[in-house]
Order: structure tokens, then C-alpha cells, then sequence
């Protein structure tokens, strides 16, 4: 029996019955939440080529599935990282029945969820960016339903998918030429910077971000939110398989001084335009994306230290982006609306749920005593420009938090909104708590997230 091939039919039958129930909302939420909970637990505690049995009956469960001369492999080098998809995934479809993102979320996510893990098991893993272009095209379910009509922003997001999918294709075929060992020097250019630009279109690097912001100004916050961290995170771990296959690659300091360039300029379009909008939407996608660029700053580093940083803080903007937008689809649902002028107010109302929305936004930014700090503490340690630009982007986008802070107490507009469920309040008062207490103690989260690093034997060893 193969590993892969098992976790993968658990997750498209685990789709399918959610789908076919997808009307009873307490019960596919408990499938959903708790299914995918224990394929994480499983690809945790799994051991793979040992034999074993049950009831007496022998078995013997290989890592290793080979489909059409392709492998899809489950082992040490990716079993961590295939498990924090998986728990990625079951910690946001928790929220979902209070959030209430649409009757495909729960379906269509765990199909989103299975891909991006075939994309950690796929050998060669340049075959991810197939698998990759196949989640984005899933992912127009979540973001866009079919209850909504007239909303064609998310297609953005399978055009750069499949534009990025070709780059990283032809820059893989080309850097295979070239060899894992040292390579000639045009050649490796040419491959560098076609994977770079790839990279850039899946990670929503500006001006390939455009579905970031258009997606935010009509779909679910909730919707919106586990589509951006699960594509995100996928991107990122092919990222890394990507430089740990490549000696030339890791070795190349023109390449990181690059990526350091363009995390400086994303840190400050991002910064700057979360500080322009008027939407609360628009205003996370925004310090998303300056996020992103404190995680590529990490990144640029080129040490082993940098690398593990760069998945802490991937980990720390799972909690910030979830509790703000479980804060934001409280408020959504209860007519509240995302323009500065229709949460005018909006706290007197609504105090709760406000109160997340407000500490998942600080958190993005990475204000002191939230999740997001501890991870950009640690890169303005290392000083020079990269300390400048955490504090300048932290700066931004605190200020634009604290501007909607303002917003939602003003003076009270008229606006009756419906009472909160005793699980509401517990949800949201939870994920308070949680921003609040992994910035206090980041420990309880940071080294089993970067763990996933450990299997990369180039990257983990410098």
C-alpha cells in the first residue's frame, strides 16, 4: 500500500462526501475540520517502509507512488511539511462555521488542500508548479461562488499561476541541464531569472499581486484568507525545494542580494498602500503583502537561521490573517460592509468581534506583544537594511490599523446588527487569545514550524 496514494483518496473521498453534505453546515463542518485534522496527524505519526500490522494482518506502507512516470514520495525530507498543510488547513475550516465563507468553501478547500500536498510529494518536484496552476483554478470556487454572479477578479489568479508555472517549467529544464554542482555561469543567469520571475508571479511579488487586492474587494474575508495561506504556502515550500536542489543556486549571492532588493520595494508599495485604502479588505491584503517581504528579507540571508525564520514567520501570519478575518466575516454576516464609511462605529455595535479584526491587523503588521513580532524582532536584529525596513513597514501598517481603529469608534451610526452565538464569542475571544499569547511565548509555535525545514539537507546544513 502506498502512503500518497492513500492520504490523497482519504482527502478526494473526505471532498466528496463534504460536497454531497454540503447543506448540512454543522455536519460538514465537523467532517471537514476534524478529517483533515487527522490526515495531519497521520502524516506526523506515519511510518512509512517498516512492516506492521493490525489484527494480526502484515502489512507494509511504502512512501513511494509512481503514476504515469512520475513519483509522488512521502518521507522525512517533506512529511513535515505535508503535515503542516494539513493542519494549516483543519485550523481554518475550525473557523468556518462561524465565518460561514460559502457552501464550496469546506469542499473545494480540502481539493485545494490535497493538491498543494501532491505538490510536496511530486518527483521531479518541478512538476509542483503543474499542481500548483491546478489549486489556483480550484481556488475561483472559494473566492468566487456560483451564488455570486459578475465576479471574474480570481481568473487573475489563474492567469499568473499559469504564467508562473511556465517560467518555473522552463527555468527547471533548463537548471536540470545545468546539474545540481556548479554551473556555467550564462546558463545559470538564464535559469536564475526565470525562476526568480515564477517565483514572483506565484508569490504575488508587485506588479504580479493583482488578485490580492481585486479578490479582496468582493470575496468572503474568510474565503479570501485560506486561499491567500494555503497558495502561499505551497508557493513557499516549492521555493525552498527549489534552492535546496541547486548548489549554484544557494551559492549565488547576486540571486539573494536581488531578492533582497525586491523585498525592500514590496515592503514599501505594500506599507505605502495599506495606508491609502479604504477598505478593511484591501487594507490585509496590503500588509499581506508587506509580510511577505519581512519573510523574503529572512529569506535573503542565504544562512540556515534566515531560512528557519522565514517559515516562523509563515507560521505566525497563519494565526494574524485567520483571526482578522474571522473577526471581519463576523461582521460581514452581520451587514456590517468593509468601507471606512460603513464600519463607522462598528465597535460600539459589534465589540467583540471588532476587537479581533483590530488585534488579527496589528498582528499582521507585526505590532509588539501580537504573533507577528517575535519573527521581525529577529530579523531587525541581524541589522542593516533589513532591520530599516521591518521597522518602517511594521510603522505603516500599524499606522493604518490604528486609523481604522478610529474608524470603527466613531460616533456611533444607526445600525442594529444581530446577537452572537455562544461558539461566536468563543471563537473570536480564542483567537484574541491566541495572537496574544504566541506573542508572548512564539516557542509554542516557531520550532515545529520549522521543522518543515529539516528534510532540506542542502538548506538545513548552510
Amino acid at each position: 500500500m502506498n502512503a500518497p496514494l492513500l492520504l490523497l483518496l482519504y482527502t478526494s473521498a473526505l471532498a466528496v462526501l463534504v460536497a454531497v453534505l454540503r447543506r448540512e453546515r454543522v455536519l460538514v463542518w465537523l467532517l471537514a475540520g476534524i478529517g483533515a485534522g487527522l490526515a495531519a496527524l497521520l502524516v506526523f505519526a506515519i511510518r512509512l517502509d517498516e512492516a506492521g500490522g493490525i489484527l494480526g494482518i502484515p502489512f507494509k506502507l511504502s512512501g513511494t507512488w509512481t503514476i504515469v512516470g512520475r513519483s509522488l514520495v512521502l518521507g522525512e525530507s517533506n512529511q513535515s511539511a505535508v503535515g503542516f498543510v494539513y493542519l494549516l488547513a483543519a485550523f481554518l475550516f475550525a473557523g468556518g462555521y462561524v465565518a460561514r465563507p460559502g457552501r464550496l468553501f469546506y469542499a473545494a478547500g480540502l481539493v485545494v488542500v490535497g493538491l498543494v500536498a501532491a505538490s510536496l510529494m511530486v518527483v521531479p518536484f518541478l512538476y509542483a508548479a503543474v499542481l500548483l496552476e491546478c489549486m489556483a483554478i480550484v481556488a475561483v470556487l472559494i473566492l468566487s461562488p456560483p451564488e455570486v454572479a459578475g465576479f471574474h477578479a480570481p481568473m487573475r489568479m489563474v492567469v499568473l499561476y499559469t504564467l508562473g508555472m511556465i517560467a518555473l517549467l522552463i527555468a527547471g529544464r533548463q537548471a536540470d541541464v545545468l546539474g545540481a554542482g556548479a554551473a556555467p555561469a550564462d546558463g545559470a543567469r538564464t535559469a536564475t531569472a526565470l525562476a526568480m520571475l515564477g517565483f514572483a508571479m506565484l508569490l504575488a511579488v508587485p506588479p504580479f499581486h493583482i488578485w490580492f487586492p481585486s479578490s479582496a474587494g468582493q470575496s468572503h474575508p474568510y474565503a479570501l484568507a485560506f486561499v491567500i495561506l494555503i497558495s502561499q504556502a505551497g508557493a513557499l515550500f516549492l521555493v525552498f525545494r527549489f534552492v535546496d536542489a541547486y548548489a549554484w543556486l544557494r551559492e549565488d549571492a547576486e540571486l539573494f542580494a536581488g531578492v533582497r532588493w525586491v523585498a525592500i520595494a514590496m515592503a514599501g508599495f505594500a506599507a505605502l498602500w495599506a495606508m491609502a485604502q479604504r477598505s478593511l479588505a484591501r487594507t490585509a491584503a496590503y500588509a499581506m503583502l508587506a509580510d511577505t517581504a519581512v519573510i523574503l528579507l529572512a529569506f535573503s540571508s542565504m544562512t540556515p537561521g534566515g531560512y528557519q525564520l522565514a517559515l516562523g514567520l509563515s507560521g505566525a501570519r497563519v494565526i494574524s490573517l485567520s483571526v482578522w478575518a474571522l473577526g471581519a466575516s463576523v461582521l460581514r454576516n452581520a451587514g456590517a460592509g468593509d468601507t471606512s464609511d460603513e464600519l463607522a462605529g462598528i465597535g460600539y455595535q459589534a465589540p467583540l468581534a471588532t476587537a479581533t479584526v483590530l488585534v488579527g491587523l496589528f498582528s499582521l503588521a507585526g505590532f509588539p506583544l501580537t504573533a507577528g513580532f517575535p519573527g521581525r524582532w529577529a530579523v531587525m536584529a541581524g541589522g542593516g537594511s533589513a532591520a530599516l525596513v521591518v521597522v518602517g513597514t511594521l510603522a505603516a501598517v500599524s499606522l493604518a490599523a490604528v486609523r481604522w481603529t478610529s474608524t470603527v469608534f466613531r460616533t456611533p451610526r444607526e445600525l442594529t446588527l444581530p446577537g452572537s452565538s455562544a461558539l461566536e464569542r468563543f471563537l473570536l475571544g480564542a483567537g484574541i487569545a491566541l495572537c496574544l499569547l504566541l506573542g508572548l511565548f512564539p516557542q509554542l509555535l516557531y520550532p515545529w514550524v520549522v521543522d518543515a525545514l529539516s528534510g532540506l539537507t542542502g538548506l538545513a546544513g548552510g
